[in-house]
């Protein structure tokens, strides 16, 4: 269920894609870590390794992919609608944005 924080966090065609998305089908979004200072990159990538295993143990569902942009902590993952909005919910996500967007050429 979306909070207010959570529609704080996503941007609109994140939120339009995970609303159309079946529960089956896959959702490919990035996410920007809260940091208060300037990430040191091993810290980065342990964060984000517990933050999507807690968010796989909560819905029962598996990341199908993640890549992790440790210098910029921030990560990209692919994965089912739910994990994502769980994703979306948790404390250390700053902001979440759509990967991939309706004017893409890609």
């Amino acid at each position: 269920m979306a909070t207010a924080d959570y529609h704080a966090k996503a941007d609109p065609e994140l939120v339009r894609q995970l609303k159309d998305a079946s529960s089956d089908s896959l959702v490919d979004a990035v996410f920007v870590l809260e940091t208060v200072s300037a990430p040191e990159a091993g810290a980065v990538e342990e964060k984000v390794r517990r933050l999507v295993e807690r968010a796989e143990s909560e819905t029962g569902a598996k990341v199908s992919e993640l890549n992790i942009f440790p210098n910029l902590a921030s990560f990209v993952v692919r994965a089912t609608r739910s994990l994502v909005e769980e994703l979306i919910e948790q404390p250390e996500i700053q902001s979440a944005v759509a990967n991939r967007r309706p004017d893409s050429k890609l």
